[in-house]
């Protein structure tokens, strides 16, 4: 590894994306780089380790969230500081990990949603022109 850096490990349900050499930030500053991948087939999940800058010091409740660059480009792993006092030592593990909810994803749910409004207010108007035609 590079001299002086720690590794620590984090469970995702997937690294689809992630690669040897993504890198790992904080606060949007580089601070190191995913060093290795495997798969845990008794968990059914991916562990991703990292190198992490020596001079970065991480709370043990610090978490992982695998993002995309925007809509294209790929993948980095973004750690969110927790507010321990202890903190990440060479070899630890994350406890907890967010895959990334995928851009693309997120925008066809918006599109759903917002169809699936419209069509339920155009229900709800026949409704009301069906109970004032009754009265």
């Amino acid at each position: 590894g590079t001299r002086g850096s720690y590794r620590v490990a984090a469970h995702s349900a997937t690294a689809e994306g992630v690669y040897l050499d993504s890198p790992v930030t904080l606060a949007g500053v580089q601070i190191g780089r995913v060093s290795k991948m495997e798969f845990d087939s008794r968990r059914q999940t991916a562990i991703v380790t990292m190198e992490i800058a020596p001079e970065i010091e991480l709370p043990l409740d610090s978490i992982a969230i695998v993002t995309s660059e925007g809509m294209i480009g790929g993948r980095f792993i973004r750690l969110e500081p927790g507010g321990e006092l202890d903190m990440l030592r060479d070899g630890d593990r994350l406890d907890y990990t967010q895959g990334s909810i995928m851009f693309e994803d997120l925008l066809a749910k918006i599109i759903i949603t917002v169809e699936q409004n419209r069509l339920a207010r155009r229900e709800a108007e026949k409704n009301a022109e069906k109970e004032g035609a009754s009265q």
